[in-house]
């Protein structure tokens, strides 16, 4: 008979211990959350962070972050594309969520007061601006915007001016992209050239500069390069042009 009652006095304190978490606040405000920091490159951002890494973090780089609650119905439906966008732009912004029924004091600070809303915080001095979309969101129109905050650093290399570009200040490593496009800076290398700003210089050639691709024995574009000013030119040898791929290589040659 005693052991029925310890039995039955055990089932009943699990069931109560149970329905307490089901009802505690922090239950409820986990299952709001639309994602999971451990399976995305979406950070979450709280009140003990957000402005350590947003608001208060302007000058480090441009921070892209989506408001929103669960019940707004179009977060879920938008979120695997943020996610991807997320994934194929890490390192270049720093890109997060919040869960304004979560924590209200941010959006209410912030001044959000429709859902979802997607706000890009730039350098100073731009000002904060919203990415207003309707239905579809895409996230190629979101990169395009984002873009434009990022300051091309790089210079026109030519036959004309390779030698001083290499040669000026000899103490700073000197970067060349060999490219096929006649025009313009491939936005990954703009990022990279305003990233590395304070101790790497960027030149760009264009495929139009023959003397220059044979001198580096350049047969394919694109090709990277860092020039020292002792030892020969390092080129950078992996397949894939992305961005976090670059830094790596550059930030090891950056000391």
């Amino acid at each position: 008979k005693n052991q029925n009652q310890m039995r039955n006095l055990s089932v009943l304190l699990a069931l109560f211990g149970l329905s307490l978490f089901q009802g505690s606040p922090e239950s409820k405000a986990l299952a709001k959350q639309i994602y999971d920091h451990t399976r995305s490159d979406v950070s979450i951002y709280t009140q003990l962070n957000f402005n350590k890494q947003v608001s208060g973090n302007r000058e480090n780089g441009i921070s892209i972050v989506h408001f929103y609650k669960e019940s707004d119905g179009q977060s879920l439906a938008l979120r695997e594309e943020y996610e991807k966008f997320a994934s194929d732009n890490k390192g270049i912004f720093r890109i997060g969520a919040v869960d304004c029924e979560e924590f209200q004091a941010i959006c209410s600070k912030e001044k959000i007061e429709t859902f979802p809303a997607i706000r890009l915080y730039p350098q100073f001095p731009a000002p904060v601006q919203d990415f207003k979309f309707e239905g579809t969101f895409e996230q190629k129109q979101l990169k395009k915007i984002a873009a434009r905050f990022y300051t091309d650093k790089s210079i026109e290399i030519t036959q004309n001016n390779h030698q001083t570009f290499v040669q000026e200040d000899p103490s700073t490593p000197k970067v060349l992209l060999f490219t096929n496009a006649k025009k313009g800076t491939p936005f990954v290398y703009k990022a990279l050239s305003q990233n590395f700003e304070k101790t790497l210089q960027f030149g760009i050639v264009r495929e139009s500069e023959n003397s220059l691709a044979q001198k580096y024995k350049v047969k394919k574009f694109p090709a990277l390069f860092v020039l020292k000013s002792e030892g020969k030119p390092i080129k950078y040898d992996k397949p894939e042009f992305s961005y976090a791929e670059i830094f790596e290589f550059l930030n090891v040659h950056s000391q």
